[in-house]
């Protein structure tokens, strides 16, 4: 049982219970593998007044729901809380960015392996839209931000965040993959990820960019993104993969990925030439035409590394899909 006294005090103590008194709300809902909960939280007087809390408590956790379990996975549970604290931790101290994401207001580890994390409610920041699958400019509104995110991080090489972002990738998943049935897609599965890390242009990845993870303002045409467990090094054409996989159909994949992919290279040309982290990677270094080339031939790849993740660790997924498994096609025959 998650304990709300403690939430409050908790809060109070990072805010200075001198001069806020935090009133912690409703359940926004309860993370992956019971391991939490967020809740919105009020903090009259305070400059930002609506903030969500994200109540980490592995002590609660509740069974997998697809049926994995191992200290693999909860080592690498517990470390996607410690990633999305560092994250956190350094953005609020960062400089505004072209990429929206939540104003943290207080990030600690607590307790026996738990973390907390007090964010700016995105709704009352007037992101309170959420995209929906099939929603074509959504699913634009989502690559502005991508673009915009991985352009600004072209470059760099994070020590506190994942060194391969992204929560499926082959380092953290042996478990799903000696579960693949045996093919080509399993026996070739060292040497895609071993492409894919060794890119030449990488840059900060979300990790996680389902369509679930972004809040949209009310016009739809801006988006601001959520949950940074699996922040970290990697080709931007990652985060597009999650995205397009949970928003899309086989039919839709069909009709809109290849402009939408189009899409995403002019914005993030766009995001190029307004500079990138200049502490990072010289700005005039950048050739653009070369990460374009490079990201554009490790698409199909992106996607039969997906899909070997989905292979092993449900079977017959929907995302399985016509559309998928032609560009799985095109990376074995690359691998």
């Amino acid at each position: 049982m998650i304990d709300l006294a403690e939430m409050q005090n908790w809060i109070e103590r990072q805010l200075d219970s001198a001069r806020v008194r935090a009133e912690v709300g409703d359940v926004i809902q309860t993370l992956w593998s019971g391991f939490g909960e967020l809740r919105r939280v009020r903090l009259p007087g305070h400059a930002i007044e609506a903030a969500v809390l994200k109540w980490v408590d592995p002590s609660v956790a509740t069974a997998h729901p697809r049926g994995w379990h191992g200290e693999v996975g909860q080592a690498r549970k517990l470390r996607s809380y410690a990633v999305e604290i560092a994250f956190y931790t350094a953005t609020s101290s960062a400089p505004p960015t072209p990429f929206r994401t939540a104003r943290c207001l207080a990030a600690s580890a607590q307790g026996a392996a738990g973390f907390a994390v007090l964010l700016e409610d995105l709704d009352a920041a007037g992101f309170s839209a959420r995209p929906a699958s099939g929603d074509v400019a959504a699913v634009r509104a989502c690559l502005d931000w991508l673009a915009a995110f991985h352009a600004h991080h072209l470059g760099t090489t994070p020590t506190d965040l994942w060194p391969v972002g992204c929560y499926w990738h082959l380092g953290t998943r042996d478990a799903e993959w000696q579960a693949m049935p045996e093919g080509a897609l399993k026996q070739r599965a060292g040497a895609i990820d071993a492409a894919l890390n060794s890119a030449r242009w990488q840059t900060r990845v979300h990790g996680d960019a389902k369509l679930a993870n972004f809040c949209l303002d009310s016009a739809v045409g801006c988006a601001a993104a959520v949950d940074f467990q699996y922040v970290g090094r990697g080709v931007g054409v990652r985060d597009l993969v999650a995205l397009f996989a949970s928003a899309f159909d086989n039919a839709m994949l069909f009709e809109h990925a290849d402009a939408l992919l189009d899409y995403y290279f002019d914005r993030l040309r766009a995001g190029l030439a307004g500079g990138v982290d200049a502490a990072a990677v010289d700005t005039a270094a950048v050739d653009t035409d070369a990460v374009e080339a490079e990201w554009r031939a490790l698409w199909p790849l992106v996607w039969a590394d997906y899909l070997r993740f989905l292979d092993g660790w449900m079977p017959g997924h929907a995302r399985r899909t016509e559309w998928a498994d032609a560009r799985v096609a095109e990376a074995l025959a690359r691998c």
